[in-house]
């Protein structure tokens, strides 16, 4: 196996280093892409003189290219590396948002959004950057997605910053900013990336190699050891109970989130906030998140996974039906308490199980796999809550289905149990 370079001499793993760089990877990507839009939907849809329901619609379509192109996606992750890739889809991304700047309809809007800021997206951060945490982290898989995954919500502090540029100059000029610090942020993280350990002298979590060759030939015990993690091929893991189950359940989980991504903003400004105080508002929501994200990171590690993951899909369901029914301020205070820990600790949890139930073998090509169900909620989610908005002219009806979309998540993560050896055949 070629290598470039032996780490194994730092007196810091260099796994370390790799969740720093995709922790602001991931607050790049959310803070400018993920969160960003919130604060574009309305203007766009101004200029545009559209429908949230039309406007939702790129949305679901770029969802729709995820899910299509997710196991591709995944694939050449692993076949070729998160490094090379990433470099691909920061350059995409950029430059999408660049050309979003000059569009001037919702065609046009569609294509670029759809073809190259979406596209950019999972090729330059969700995808390598997810395969990269499994591949150098197992023991500690829990808490490195937790801390990687922080910087979606710390990536909330964009939000704040786009609305002001967008009340000031413009959602043009916004796009060009987003645009800017795309390439010369991300491209430095791109150039950090490894792809596995075991081509720098390393096994996951910094084990040596040459160590944990003398420990297994001394049968040495460790308090750290564990079952040997079981690899599955895609088309193995296809074939399992676990793999339907999980990707449904977490089709239910993104319908929701993702659609609250894009109509937090909208709910808050028709419920009296101004722009700017809506944006800060979704950018504390981000912000809160990193708690759930660490905290559920942690204890998943010590507890059982999928315990954590019931508990936060039963908090943030009964969160929803509160927003659903919230007629006081203090009643979206509320919301915003339960949701944000429950939100971030879920986007930590899935990743992290997913790795615990497959390996780390082909863990960007089974996400893939994964993401074509998660497509599914991710498209329905965002366009049913604006086709909801525009008939009734209330997002009522449609928190109170994602409240129970979520509960609907919850029965099936019951239902899951961990594949075993001989789902290998």
């Amino acid at each position: 196996m070629r290598t470039t370079k032996n780490f194994s001499s730092s007196s810091i793993f260099f796994g370390w280093w790799i969740v720093i760089a995709s922790t602001f990877g991931f607050a790049l990507n959310a803070g400018l892409y993920f969160y960003g839009f919130g604060s574009f939907f309305i203007p766009l849809q101004e200029t545009f003189n559209v429908g949230r329901a039309s406007l939702s619609g790129a949305f679901a379509l770029a969802r729709l290219e995820t899910g299509l192109l997710g196991p591709i996606e995944g694939y050449v992750v692993d076949r070729f590396g998160p490094r090379k890739i990433m470099l691909l889809g920061v350059f995409m991304q950029g430059l999408g948002f660049i050309i979003l700047s000059r569009v001037n309809t919702i065609t046009e809007f569609y294509i670029v959004f759809v073809f190259l800021l979406a596209l950019g997206s999972a090729l330059g951060f969700s995808q390598p950057l997810l395969a990269v945490l499994a591949n150098w982290f197992i023991n500690k898989r829990g808490l490195v997605m937790g801390i990687a995954t922080s910087g979606i919500g710390i990536g909330g502090l964009f939000v704040p910053i786009l609305a002001w540029i967008i009340v000031t100059s413009g959602w043009r000029p916004a796009m060009i900013f987003a645009g800017v610090v795309t390439w010369v942020a991300g491209i430095p993280l791109a150039l950090v990336m490894r792809h596995r350990p075991e081509q720098y002298g390393y096994l996951p979590d910094g084990a040596s190699v040459h160590n944990a060759t003398i420990d297994v030939a001394n049968d040495h015990d460790s308090s750290d050891d564990q079952e040997p993690e079981l690899e599955f091929t895609a088309r193995q893991a296809l074939r399992t109970k676990a793999f339907w189950l999980l990707g449904i359940a977490f089709s239910l989980r993104v319908m929701v989130s993702g659609s609250m991504v894009i109509h937090l903003i909208p709910y808050l400004e028709d419920s009296g906030m101004s722009k700017e105080l809506a944006a800060l508002a979704l950018g504390s929501l981000a912000m809160t998140s990193v708690i759930g994200r660490l905290g559920f990171g942690w204890l998943g590690d010590r507890f059982d996974r999928k315990n954590m993951v019931l508990v936060a899909l039963a908090v943030m369901g009964f969160s929803m039906l509160i927003l659903a029914f919230a007629t006081r301020t203090w009643h979206i205070v509320a919301f915003f308490i339960l949701y944000a820990p429950s939100y971030g600790g879920l986007a930590a949890m899935m990743h992290a199980i997913r790795g615990d139930y497959f390996g780390r073998t082909a863990f960007a090509t089974i996400s893939g796999f994964m993401a074509t169900l998660m497509a599914v909620g991710t498209i329905i989610g965002p366009v049913f809550a604006g086709y909801v908005f525009d008939v009734t002219g209330s997002y009522r009806i449609a928190f109170i289905t994602f409240g129970i979309a979520t509960f609907a998540a919850l029965a099936l993560i019951v239902a899951t149990k961990k594949p075993t050896e001989k789902d290998l055949v």
